[in-house]
């Protein structure tokens, strides 16, 4: 099994990547749908109800969720960004940043669909506040900088030319 990271900030791509992959005929997770959830930080267990925002949330992986999605899968890309993706950085045989400039990611992220994350203007502030540090931590982390402003075909060329 070769499982492969592809990360970064609300906007950046990532859904669309993986929607990419898949149709090049390769395994890929969205993160975001199939392994994340927000929790409650007073009580650290996920939230009941939907909010009209999550800017005072927690977004996190369900460790049980990725071991069982790589123990019965070849190769398997995923993508998506968490609060604890840290934690599971050992079980990628490559990690991938999405990058992107504030002004790009100010557009893409208030032309999402209504409700989606980043479109409540604390949200939003939030991503445009952290993103940068985000992108520099995950690069000094290891992961190989690729760059979300070109074609999603271009980005999707890029991350598997490194392979």
């Amino acid at each position: 099994m070769t499982a492969y990271l592809i990360t970064g900030e609300a906007g950046t791509g990532k859904s669309s990547l993986a929607a990419e992959l898949r149709r090049r005929g390769y395994l890929a997770y969205d993160a975001d749908v199939t392994l994340a959830s927000h929790i409650d930080p007073a009580i650290g267990k996920p939230l009941a109800e939907k909010l009209d925002h999550y800017a005072e949330t927690g977004w996190m992986w369900d460790a049980a969720r990725l071991r069982e999605i790589l123990d019965t899968c070849k190769d398997v890309f995923l993508t998506g960004a968490s609060d604890n993706q840290h934690e599971f950085y050992p079980m990628f045989a490559k990690i991938f940043i999405l990058t992107i400039d504030a002004t790009t990611l100010t557009q893409r992220l208030q032309n999402r669909h209504p409700g989606d994350y980043g479109m409540h203007p604390e949200e939003l502030q939030e991503i445009l506040r952290t993103f940068e540090g985000f992108t520099h931590r995950t690069v000094e982390d290891g992961a190989i900088p690729v760059d979300a402003t070109q074609p999603l075909v271009s980005v999707v060329d890029e991350i598997l030319a490194h392979l």
